[in-house]
């Protein structure tokens, strides 16, 4: 089954970051995070019969992310997957109140609706980390894998500055985005993250994860 950014972003996906304006990314909820590395290079492997097959920073990349729980304990990880130039996966924020086990996630844990809504589409500046948010993860992620990355010689491996999240809203929307991971690795040939695909197109300023 074929699935289309399209289709489950409904063509909000279009500029660098979805941040709302206001809202605060320590807050329970779900989140849709989308890591690139610099110029979309693949690092992390090739994809192989509709499998990612893992070059050595790959399996450090996949490593780091699995370790997310063990080193934030407020963070539960869902569907995700290493792709040879991006990451996509799942998070869950779980701030004071007791972790959930496996998918079970009830709907009253994503987001809801307020009058933020319509500053989906504005980019948030950044100053300081806030604490036990998902800017201070993702942060941290990056950091220890690029790390890893500088001090066993890879001195061209570098993540594209910032990274994508989407808020997931409802039950639907997050079993549709995790369909989307599922089966990312078995749509690589036509994934705009594919260097060949984006090649093929004429260049239209969008830079969609």
């Amino acid at each position: 089954m074929e699935i289309t950014k399209n289709v489950l972003f409904k063509n909000r996906y279009h500029i660098n970051s979805i941040r709302l304006k206001n809202y605060d990314y320590s807050s329970n909820g779900a989140y849709f995070i989308t890591i690139c590395t610099k110029d979309r290079e693949y690092f992390f492997g090739e994809i192989k019969n509709g499998m990612i097959d893992l070059s050595k920073i790959g399996k450090i990349a996949k490593q780091f992310w699995q370790e997310i729980e063990t080193i934030h304990n407020f963070i539960i990880l869902d569907e995700w997957i290493i792709m040879p130039n991006h990451l996509h996966g799942i998070i869950f924020v779980q701030n004071n109140v007791i972790p959930l086990a496996g998918r079970d996630t009830p709907v009253a844990c994503l987001y809801k609706n307020d009058k933020n809504d319509k500053n989906d589409n504005n980019q948030r500046k950044f100053g300081q980390l806030q604490k036990q948010s998902i800017a201070s993860v993702i942060n941290h992620y990056k950091g220890i894998t690029q790390k890893w990355a500088n001090k066993n010689k890879y001195s061209q491996f570098s993540w594209q500055k910032n990274y994508y999240e989407h808020i997931i809203r409802n039950e639907y929307e997050l079993n549709s985005i995790r369909e989307y991971i599922f089966y990312n690795p078995m749509n690589w040939k036509i994934d705009r993250n594919n260097l060949s695909v984006q090649n093929k197109k004429a260049p239209d300023g969008d830079n969609t994860p």
